[in-house]
């Protein structure tokens, strides 16, 4: 079965080798990518299409808008529409912006989990 993934990135192309062994490792061998570039897309994405298996995120998209507005966006989607967040990675080579990424996404699993 082919899983559904997710790649948000204004740069790296998810098709490039050394992304593609990250991807596989990740989420497995039979994956189909879809690679959005930035939050409008991100947002159009998910709003048209079932919620992916997985998704891989990086921090500064180049706009005003970064990935963690993606993150915070897809939350407060996950809760308004009683959808389980897929499986995520947080890519960026920003530190900050991936552990405030990583951070925001762990705390709302957290939240989720039965006690």
């Amino acid at each position: 079965m082919t899983k559904e993934i997710l790649w948000l990135d204004d740069l790296r192309n998810p098709t490039q080798a050394q992304f593609r062994v990250w991807i596989t490792v990740i989420f497995g061998e039979n994956v189909k990518v879809t690679w959005v570039k930035g939050y409008r897309e991100f947002v159009n994405y998910l709003t048209e299409n079932p919620m992916p298996d997985g998704m891989s995120l990086d921090h500064d998209l180049g706009t005003e808008l970064t990935g963690l507005d993606c993150a915070k966006w897809l939350i407060e989607y996950c809760m308004n529409n009683a959808v389980k967040l897929p499986k995520y990675f947080v890519h960026s080579q920003n530190p900050v912006g991936r552990d405030n990424i990583q951070g925001y996404l762990d705390n709302y699993l957290k939240f989720q989990e039965p006690s």
